[in-house]
C-alpha cells in the first residue's frame, strides 16, 4: 500500500528482507489503500505518505532507491542493505490506475490483480512489455496475475460458495464493511436493484466450477494476459471448502506432491 508509506522506507525493509533470505523475496507494491476512504484519510493523517495521484513517483523513487546504479531523487535517499537486487521483483498496477500504470516508467516486473475488475489488464500487460526495460536482475520482462477462483466438486457448488463474495462485495461498495458472510447469510440477504449492478458489475468473471473448468479459465487468462505466472487466491466462509478449493486446483495443475 505504498501510499501510506515512504518509498525510501520500502526499499530499506525490501532490501533488509532480501538480505536475510537472497532470492525469496517479492516486493508488490499497489495504489489501492485497501480500506475505506475514512480509514485512508486516518492512516495519512500526519505520516507524510502521500496521496494515490502521486503513486507513479512514488514507484519511480523506491525503484531508485532500491539500486545502486540510479540516482535517487532525494539526497542520501538509499536504501543501505546494499546487498540486496537492484529493483522490486514486482509492482502491482493498481485497477483504477492501469492507463496511468502503463504510461508511467517502466516497470521491473508487473503484477496485475484483476480479483474485481478485469476491464483493460490484458491492454496493460501488453503495453509493459512494449514499454520494459531490461537490468542485471530482469533481463526479459515478466509478469503475473493474481485471480479469485474458486473450485468445488461441482459447478453449482462453486456458485454457492462465491453468493459470499457477492454480498461481501456489495457491502465493501456500499460503505458497509463487515466479516466475510457464510453462504447462508447470502443467500438470505435481501438485494436491492442497486446491490444486485453492484455485484455483477465488482464481481469477476465467473472463475468458478469443477476443477476442470476453472484450469481452462485460468489457462486462457494466462494466453490473454500473456502471464508468466498466476496466483489465485481463493476466499470462502468455510475453511474446509477453501481448503479443498487449493486442493482440487492443484490436482488439475497436476501440482501435487511437487516439493514446496
Amino acid at each position: 500500500m505504498l501510499p501510506h508509506y515512504s518509498a525510501l522506507k520500502v526499499a530499506e525493509q525490501f532490501r533488509m528482507l532480501e538480505t536475510l533470505h537472497p532470492g525469496r523475496i517479492d516486493l508488490g507494491i499497489g495504489r489501492a489503500p485497501g480500506s475505506d476512504q475514512r480509514t485512508a484519510r486516518i492512516l495519512r493523517a500526519g505520516s507524510g505518505a502521500l496521496g494515490a495521484e502521486q503513486y507513479p513517483r512514488q514507484v519511480q523513487d523506491l525503484v531508485r532507491s532500491s539500486t545502486t546504479t540510479c540516482r535517487p531523487s532525494i539526497p542520501g535517499g538509499r536504501a543501505r542493505h546494499a546487498r540486496g537486487p537492484e529493483h522490486p521483483r514486482a509492482v502491482d498496477a493498481g485497477l483504477e490506475r492501469r492507463q496511468r500504470a502503463a504510461r508511467g516508467p517502466p516497470r521491473p516486473g508487473l503484477l496485475l490483480r484483476p480479483l474485481i475488475n478485469e476491464q483493460g489488464g490484458a491492454e496493460v500487460t501488453r503495453a509493459y512489455r512494449e514499454r520494459f526495460c531490461a537490468s542485471p536482475d530482469l533481463p526479459a520482462p515478466r509478469s503475473s496475475v493474481a485471480v479469485f477462483a474458486v473450485c468445488a466438486e461441482t459447478e453449482e457448488q462453486a456458485r454457492r460458495l462465491a453468493r459470499s463474495r457477492d454480498l461481501f462485495i456489495v457491502r465493501l461498495y456500499t460503505g458497509r464493511p463487515a466479516p466475510y458472510p457464510s453462504v447462508e447469510e447470502a443467500e438470505r440477504y435481501p438485494y436491492n436493484a442497486q446491490e444486485v449492478a453492484i455485484a455483477q458489475a465488482r464481481g469477476p468473471p465467473q472463475r468458478g466450477g469443477h476443477a476442470e473448468q476453472v484450469r481452462e479459465r485460468l489457462l486462457a487468462m494466462v494466453a490473454d494476459y500473456q502471464a508468466d505466472e498466476l496466483i489465485v487466491v481463493t476466499i470462502t466462509h468455510d475453511f474446509k471448502a477453501r481448503l479443498r478449493s487449493y486442493e482440487l486446483l492443484a490436482e488439475a495443475f497436476e501440482l501435487n506432491g511437487r516439493p514446496p
